[in-house]
């Protein structure tokens, strides 16, 4: 995948032409479009704090490395976007069926450098699926831990560790939506895209929440700007919100509403499965099931299993 995205970005340069990225602003309506794929484009990221309780390196530099690996998307999503405007004409791209795969092969002038560019594609939709995969499960796995949902998805396997049940969840999803269509897979692509825009607004909240309630908690990396940065984050988070909503530029298709509730709906039956099975539990517990007994705030409530990590 790096390496055909190098070689798409050094064969634009050479031979493709700045003309062809002439006109450079044709209104709004590109930029919303770009905007909205943003969030599916970042949603692999959050893997890295998901998996961070399995990750044998300190915390602090858990949160340097999600930083850093964050830009560093940033700033290939932009060479990427800067070689196909390169590449070739604006008719060529329209025209074509796998923009950037035809474009590098239009400007290339080999067809079979198109089929390439496809297979470095296809490498990226695996690392895509490889993350779903490890952060969906996980955080299926903690919640159950948690007793948030079911405890079912709490189970790990007696051989290999792993979570069977929220494997098996997220894996029948992750098979299925590729055989229903094109039109169908951008409907998880969006729906995924709102969902995610929702998780971040929640954690930029919750980001400011702690900071007031809980001043003195410790924090192996604290965020520069403090509550500053917490309220960019909300207002930023806020606006992506309102470009998917009915009233926003890009609202979401009946399908991808559906989609949305329909899921929705599947976590609230699993909280309330939870709850009717467990009740409310203390604080201590619910702490203790959460972090662990190493970060855990409250000495270990007695009478509790060791927890699966």
């Amino acid at each position: 995948m790096a390496v055909g995205g190098v070689c798409f970005l050094i064969g634009s340069v050479v031979t493709g032409s700045t003309e062809n990225m002439i006109p450079t602003f044709q209104g709004t309506s590109g930029i919303i479009s770009v905007l909205l794929m943003v969030p599916a484009m970042y949603v692999g990221f959050d893997v890295i704090p998901q998996a961070a309780e399995e990750m044998n390196i300190p915390l602090n530099k858990i949160a340097k490395v999600l930083i850093f690996s964050i830009c560093l998307a940033g700033v290939w999503y932009m060479l990427m976007i800067l070689s196909i405007s390169l590449a070739a004409p604006e008719e060529v791209r329209n025209a074509a069926g796998i923009p950037v795969a035809e474009s590098f092969a239009y400007t290339m002038g080999q067809p079979i450098i198109g089929k390439l560019m496809i297979l470095a594609a296809m490498c990226g939709i695996l690392t895509s699926w490889n993350g779903f995969i490890i952060g969906t499960t996980r955080v299926l796995f903690a919640m159950g831990r948690a007793k948030m949902i079911p405890t079912m998805f709490a189970r790990v396997h007696p051989k290999h560790g792993t979570p069977t049940a929220a494997i098996l969840l997220v894996g029948f999803f992750t098979i299925i939506t590729p055989v229903l269509g094109r039109a169908a897979l951008v409907w998880f692509v969006d729906a995924a895209a709102f969902g995610t825009v929702v998780a971040y607004f929640m954690v930029a909240f919750s980001f400011i929440a702690l900071k007031k309630k809980e001043p003195d908690l410790e924090r192996p990396y604290k965020a520069p700007g403090g509550y500053v940065t917490g309220i960019m984050a909300v207002l930023v988070s806020g606006f992506f919100l309102y470009l998917y909503l009915p009233i926003g530029p890009g609202a979401l298709v009946k399908e991808e509403w559906i989609l949305c509730g329909v899921w929705g709906i599947l976590g609230v039956v699993f909280y309330i499965i939870a709850q009717l099975r467990y009740g409310k539990l203390p604080k201590e517990e619910m702490d203790y099931l959460m972090f662990g007994e190493k970060y855990s705030r409250f000495p270990i409530p007695s009478g509790l299993t060791k927890r699966q990590d």
